[in-house]
């Protein structure tokens, strides 16, 4: 990404005649990467093993550290200041005195840099200073880009454009939604059969090549008379435990045992279900996503542990990669799976109630050729967990019975005009009136985080 982006900034500053500007330098935590999940690190670096030691002299780390600057930095040459271009200070690292204290680590930093960008380039590191400084020196957050863009128009050589004038808010609107499937009715939609892996143990999510998303994990186990306790001792970050019958022949669905999430209660209470063959046990893992600085960066995702019945570890596991990429194309995923689906309920017109159990969900939200297009929020109230597209791009993670976030931003350069599709793939259970309202502000006032306020 960086060796498109970087040259098209430069040519940008050059465009307006603002020689001067600063460059930082992808490596660990930067100022504009940090905010990224990781910390702007791909999480491919996680499967790798042994584990390695990030911003820090460790061979492997920094062998990846050279390869890639090896590719970045020769492109940013041109656009030095003592080449004639807008860049006169690097940054190599940022606020690492608050992070680490391999001086090794930095030395060689600087003498990769200096090796490809010359010794004529100032080079920097930064760190953040008390709160007394930063509020001193701080500029209010609603007022950052006029006084950049002031300081931008005292140095350039041609008058700046013009700012855009904002496009509004759409009006309020309940639109209906639709079910469309289960998570287990579309596995084969979301997951290749070469994709399964098998193991004898649970494996983290990046070493089935998996770096964002879901993870489902099968297995088996015996019938028992009595109930059972499950216990997963580490799981990262959030584990939905089912169980049904192996056998066809039984017509279930997966029954909701329970949940277990990262720092809580690792044991579940298995009930007795009678089945003819052994009892199938899924365990959906989410990746609620990586802190982007700090000792507990190195985080690996999925099930990190042996998972146990009765104190006896559980062997012989099929786990599915369930990534986020993969939900797009929905709107022809959802087209397969609402006809997939249709078969699946005549053959269940005898079974009992469906279990809560994750479900795909569409709704339309049409746009009249004749109207402006505008950003707009939906909103959740009312639903549980999960991940909602619209236009086949993910606007966000949803958790309205948690709060206090009620509602999702959709930009209006996602929409169009005529149908505009919403898919939502809710991990619980849905608004009970199967709606979702599209609304002109945020809203800050769903869960129990909010009543405690």
């Amino acid at each position: 990404m960086g060796g498109a982006l970087y040259p098209l900034i430069e040519r940008m500053a050059i465009g307006v005649g603002f020689p001067t500007c600063q460059k930082r330098i992808l490596c660990g935590c930067s100022t504009n990467w940090q905010k990224w999940d990781l910390g702007g690190f791909p999480a491919w670096l996680l499967a790798i093993e042994p584990a390695l030691k990030l911003r820090s002299a460790d061979p492997v780390y920094l062998k990846l550290v050279e390869r890639w600057w090896g590719i970045l930095l020769p492109r940013l040459v041109p656009f030095l200041y003592v080449n004639g271009g807008p860049i006169v200070m690097v940054q190599i690292e940022n606020e690492y005195g608050s992070f680490g204290n391999d001086k090794a680590y930095l030395h060689r930093l600087a003498n990769l840099a200096r090796f490809h960008l010359g010794n004529d380039t100032i080079l920097y590191t930064t760190d953040g200073g008390t709160k007394d400084t930063l509020d001193k020196g701080a500029i209010p957050e609603e007022g950052v880009y006029a006084e950049l863009r002031n300081v931008i128009a005292k140095y350039s050589k041609s008058p700046l454009p013009p700012v855009p004038s904002g496009n509004g808010r759409a009006e309020y609107r309940m639109v209906k939604v639709n079910k469309i499937g289960s998570l287990f009715d579309a596995l084969d939609l979301m997951c290749l059969p070469t994709e399964v892996v098998e193991t004898k143990e649970p494996v983290p999510m990046e070493l089935v090549g998996q770096m964002f998303g879901f993870l489902l994990y099968e297995s088996e186990f015996s019938e028992k008379e009595s109930k059972r306790t499950l216990s997963i001792p580490k799981v990262h970050d959030r584990a939905q435990v089912f169980v049904s019958c192996s056998s066809k022949d039984d017509q279930g669905r997966p029954v909701y045992v329970g949940t277990i999430q990262r720092g809580s209660n690792c044991e579940l209470e298995i009930p007795n279900i009678k089945c003819s063959l052994k009892i199938r046990l899924f365990i959906l893992v989410e990746n609620m996503g990586h802190v982007n600085y700090g000792p507990y960066i190195y985080d690996r995702k999925g099930i990190l542990s042996s998972v146990a019945l009765d104190g006896n570890n559980i062997h012989g596991w099929k786990i599915y990669p369930i990534s986020l990429e993969k939900f797009c194309p929905l709107k022809e995923k959802v087209r397969l799976l609402a006809g997939f689906n249709a078969n699946k309920i005549a053959s269940r017109k005898h079974s009992k109630n469906v279990s809560e159990e994750p479900r795909f969900y569409e709704a339309h939200y049409c746009i009249d050729p004749n109207d402006q297009i505008k950003d707009v929020f939906i909103s959740f109230q009312g639903w549980n967990k999960g991940v909602a597209f619209v236009n086949n791009f993910n606007i966000g993670r949803f958790w309205p019975s948690l709060g206090p976030q009620c509602t999702l931003y959709v930009p209006a350069p996602i929409l169009h005009h005529g149908k505009n599709v919403v898919v939502i793939f809710e991990l619980h259970a849905p608004n009970p009136e199967l709606t979702i309202e599209f609304v002109q502000q945020p809203n800050f006032t769903c869960g129990h985080f909010q009543r405690q306020v």
